[in-house]
């Protein structure tokens, strides 16, 4: 079960990577709406894979991040295409649209926010772009290991609505990696003094014999 969990978790953000890549342009056919369909899913409780709790936290957040980027293709004129859409996406759909309105009926026509200055397109676009430097830096580091640093970005814009709660979230995780590496060393050496300590005493002991028997 872990080796598929692994596997689905692997496809998924290739999947993910694929939607924050490809041109707006090229936004359309079957295929794409399909990859599209089963990340929203992931939004839903009853579509999570059996996993961990901390796991399944991973496959909320691909899901969540599959909304921003949905956004985000909306706003620049693609994903116009809703023949394909599963429910969830649907629904995904619905709430863009809804938080589009609360944002209009909010605001005076004469200074309606359009482009980047709208919340929605401005938190996709954050996202988009911080996976995509997520994903290029990870590439960069190790090519097998690349989708670590896009957990962390992911993990870092779920669930936050301002500036402030992202710089709070993005501190909290540099501090917990850097205690994680420091736990990480602390703990390699004391096991490699306990190793070498262990040699000496292996050492030690054939050479303690003669001087017993010869005091005997």
């Amino acid at each position: 079960m872990r080796d598929e969990t692994t596997a689905a978790l692997r496809r998924d953000l290739d999947a993910l990577r694929l939607l924050v890549l490809r041109p707006v342009s090229a936004d359309g056919g079957t295929a794409l709406s399909l990859v599209r369909n089963r990340l929203l899913g992931y939004r839903d409780e009853e579509n999570l894979p059996e996993a961990p709790p901390a796991v399944q936290d991973v496959f909320r957040g691909i899901g969540e991040a599959a909304r921003a980027v949905l956004g985000l293709r909306i706003a620049l004129g693609g994903a116009r295409d809703e023949s394909d859409d599963s429910p969830a996406t649907a629904r995904s759909r619905e709430e863009l649209d809804a938080e589009d309105v609360a944002i209009d009926a909010g605001e005076e026509p004469a200074e309606e926010e359009t482009g980047l200055r709208r919340p929605t397109t401005r938190a996709a676009v954050q996202v988009s772009v911080g996976s995509s430097l997520a994903i290029l830096g990870g590439e960069l580091l190790s090519s097998h290991r690349w989708y670590w640093p896009v957990l962390t970005c992911w993990i870092v814009f779920l669930n936050t609505s301002s500036t402030g709660e992202i710089l709070v979230k993005g501190y909290r995780r540099l501090l917990g990696t850097v205690f994680g590496v420091v736990a990480g060393f602390t703990d390699r050496v004391l096991r490699h003094l306990q190793r070498l300590d262990e040699g000496v005493t292996g050492l030690a002991r054939p050479l303690h014999v003669p001087v017993t028997a010869a005091r005997g």
